[in-house]
């Protein structure tokens, strides 16, 4: 599997090398104040937020430089981006992983206890009804692709949790499922399936089934589900402030050409 970070389009990612202790990312709500003569001080807050990171990556060779600077250049924004850290910690967006996007079948609820002292809104949906939790996360095949989520079942079936797979035209062609009891009022249980994006497989999608109450999915290039955090994956951003800086230039040495790397990855829509 490819390292480091990815930016570009579903079937079309670009991996940078690995640079994540020179990565800052900001987020939060806009805020606006106005403070009046009298002292008095209001604030205005935007309904969303968008992030932005910050990546400086040292070193890099020509090649790579060229890679990127054509993925620009060639490729119309706006790219998905996915930091090491949505990588392992959980490459869907924030909105999926909180239900502030929620897909046909579900409705968002209430905070709800998972296991591990977890505390995150949660959904329901109707019996036996297979839902999405999230969809179009680029893969790379042959990579492993672990989903999850927290979830009490309705009736007798057990939940299932599925990781589908779909090539380039949009056609799913590869399912992939897990299934685990999870019933009683204590805290919700995680369940987890773990497989290998297939060749030809472009992006990743995530559902559940015969679920009352689901809450924190998540989807990480892992082979086993890692410690559940809120998405950080971007599916829409475009790339500003591209700077190259030559750091070692020597014309007969093989191998001693390269630059440091800077530019601002800004999440739109």
């Amino acid at each position: 599997m490819p390292a480091g970070f990815f930016i570009g389009v579903p079937g079309t990612m670009l991996s940078l090398p690995d640079a994540q202790g020179a990565l800052s990312m900001s987020d939060g709500p806009d805020v606006n104040l106005t403070t009046l003569l009298g002292g008095g001080r209001f604030a205005s807050v935007a309904a969303g937020s968008r992030r932005a990171w910050k990546v400086d990556i040292p070193a890099m060779s020509p090649t790579e430089i060229s890679n990127l600077s054509i993925l620009l250049r060639a490729m119309p924004a706006p790219y998905a981006w996915l930091s090491v850290w949505a990588t392992r910690v959980n490459v869907l967006t924030p909105d999926m992983s909180l239900f502030k996007t929620t897909y046909a079948g579900l409705t968002k609820g209430a905070i709800v206890e998972c296991e591990g002292g977890i505390f995150t809104p949660s959904a329901s949906s109707a019996t036996g009804a297979l839902a999405f939790l999230g969809a179009g996360i680029p893969v790379f095949p042959g990579m492993p692709v672990t989903g999850s989520f927290f979830a009490r079942q309705s009736g007798a079936s057990p939940v299932s949790v599925y990781v589908r797979f779909k090539d380039a035209a949009g056609v799913t062609f590869n399912s992939n499922a897990g299934s685990l009891a999870v019933i009683g009022t204590g805290p919700m249980q995680r369940i987890t399936r773990s497989t290998i994006a297939p060749a030809g497989a472009v992006t990743a999608e995530l559902l559940v089934q015969n679920a009352s109450l689901v809450a924190a999915p998540a989807l990480t290039y892992t082979a086993t589900a890692n410690e559940w955090g809120v998405g950080d994956g971007c599916l829409s951003s475009v790339v500003s402030g591209f700077e190259v800086t030559p750091t070692e230039i020597e014309t007969d040495s093989p191998g001693d050409r390269l630059a440091d790397v800077s530019f601002t990855v800004m999440e739109v829509g």
